[in-house]
This record gives C-alpha cells, structure tokens and sequence, in this order.
C-alpha cells in the first residue's frame, strides 16, 4: 500500500465508516457493509462508493473456500494506517452473505443504472446465486447458514435474504443472460416459489404469530415477544425486506409487537442515528447496533407505506 494510504480509498472502510467508528484494525464483515450500502443507497448519493465495494466483493469471491465450496465471500481484519487485509478464512454464513449481495447489486443497478458493470461482474452473480442453491436442504426446502457436513442450522433471517438474492439475480438475469440460461432462470423462480413456501410452512408459528428464529432438524428455535434480539430483531428483518410476502394481517400483528417490544425497552431508535454507534440498542456493540437501526428503519418505512 502506498504510504499516501488513506482509509477513504479503501472500499469497505469508506463506508464502515460513515457508520461506526474505525479502529486501528477493523474486523470487517462484508455482510454488514452490504447493511451500510444498502442505506446509502436508499438515502442517495454513494452510487461510486457502493460500486466500489461491489467490485471488492466480487474479487474476493472465494473459487474453493475452506469448507471446499465456491461463491463464498471470508470476513477480513483490515489495518486503518495502510490498508492491509488480513483474511479470517471463516464467514458468519454463506447463504446470507451471497442473498444480500445479489439483492445489493441489483439494488444498485436500479439506482445508477450502470449496465456495462453489471455485465462485467455478471459471472460473478452467476457463482453466488448457484451457492444459495448448492445449499437448499431438500428435507424441508429452507436453506443451510454454513456448508459443511452435518450443518443443520437454517436461520429466519438467512433464508429471507437468500429468497430476495434468488428474486434479485432472477431479475438481473432476464437483462443480462444469455438466451440459453432461460432454463436456468426457471429453476431459480421455481427454487424462489419453493423456499417462500418453506418459510411460511416451516418457520411462521400462527399460534403465537411470530416467526421461528431458526430451525435445526426437527426442531424450531420459536421466537418470544420479551427478547429483542435474535427472536424479534428477526421479526423487524423480516418485515423489512419481506413484509409484501405475507398477509396484511401477519404483517400488522408483527408489526404492532415490534413496537410494543420498542416501547417497553425505552429504546429511541430515531435518536440513534445521531449517535452513531454511541449507545447500544441491544447489548452489542456499535457495529450490530447499527444494523439493528437500519433495519428498524426499514421496517418502520414498509409500515407506514402499507398503513400496518
């Protein structure tokens, strides 16, 4: 690196940063930067600085990753002073990682417009959406967090973000495919048909109203009102990038918990934003904090736009 280096030149820095505050080694988790991305994108105005990071993913794609698979993307420690990347060979999860970043580019590309780079890194897509693919478990239709043997963990949260990747690349591949993927993007919109049913038949417990948090074998991780995170931190995801998914009436009975569970925390999420990162929404630090903001965020925008 040169000895000019300054953060701001580096693609998951710069936008770390507009967030949290950097330390001299930064763990940086590509997944919470696509979070940090996504918001930029929604408020306007970091098309480059989001494009950046797209093109550093898609660099750092793993071609054979620790567990033998492809697709993957590993969480890096990444010096403030000169930039230097220091892998983890380990992610938080595979199929989130890949949903979300499928879901970012063509969010991107709906913002920008930008067809010649979306062409460039099309290939890339390519590898990701197969690994959300390569790990569906056919037992139950939801899809796997990590890829090794004898995984059997399926998270809420993950399995929503890699339906919104299947949609987002299905999208993207009827403008950049190639003719003879057509039969390709009919088994990913049936595999997206498939997993939305999943969701709702192997996760949504009616009795309660609540989605299960994850599901590992035959048993269910249910969600309770009282505890903020995972449990109703998956409800407020959820609602945020899938509340068109489900009922009205599944969306307001959500909705109206999330917001009762707020109240009863004393949490002010609108005031948070300001902090940035100085006070803890659940327990954790800065970094999760914020994402829990933005999703809250999100959330609350779908409620108001459909009146829950």
């Amino acid at each position: 690196m040169s000895r000019l280096f300054s953060y701001q030149n580096h693609p998951l820095l710069a936008i770390n940063e507009k967030f949290i505050p950097l330390e001299k080694k930064n763990r940086v988790s590509p997944y919470m930067t696509m979070i940090y991305a996504l918001d930029l994108l929604r408020y306007g105005g970091h098309n480059d600085m989001v494009k950046r990071f797209i093109q550093w993913y898609v660099d750092h794609i793993n071609r054979i990753d620790c567990f033998g698979v492809s697709g993957t993307v590993y969480d890096y420690s990444i010096d403030l002073h000169d930039g230097k990347e220091y892998s983890y060979a380990r992610y938080d999860s595979a199929d989130g990682y890949a949903g979300m970043f499928l879901y970012l580019v063509a969010d991107y590309y709906e913002k920008s417009g930008d067809k010649q780079f979306i062409e460039k890194i099309f290939p890339a897509l390519k590898d990701t959406v197969y690994l959300i693919y390569h790990l569906r478990d056919s037992s139950d239709g939801l899809v796997k967090a990590l890829p090794f043997k004898n995984y059997q963990i399926k998270y809420l949260m993950d399995n929503v973000e890699s339906w919104m990747g299947l949609k987002a690349y299905i999208s993207l591949a009827r403008v950049f495919g190639r003719e003879d993927e057509n039969q390709q993007i009919k088994a990913y919109t049936s595999f997206q048909n498939e997993l939305k049913s999943a969701i709702l038949s192997q996760l949504y417990n009616s009795s309660s109203g609540l989605f299960a948090w994850a599901k590992e074998g035959d048993k269910r991780y249910e969600s309770v009102e009282s505890v903020f995170y995972p449990d109703m931190f998956a409800q407020m995801h959820i609602l945020a990038f899938w509340g068109e998914q489900m009922s009205k009436e599944t969306a307001q009975n959500l909705w109206q918990k999330i917001k009762a569970l707020i109240h009863r925390k004393a949490v002010n999420m609108e005031a948070f934003r300001q902090e940035r990162g100085g006070k803890y929404v659940s327990g954790h630090d800065p970094k999760i904090a914020m994402e829990q903001l933005i999703i809250f965020e999100r959330a609350k925008a779908f409620a108001l736009k459909n009146n829950l």
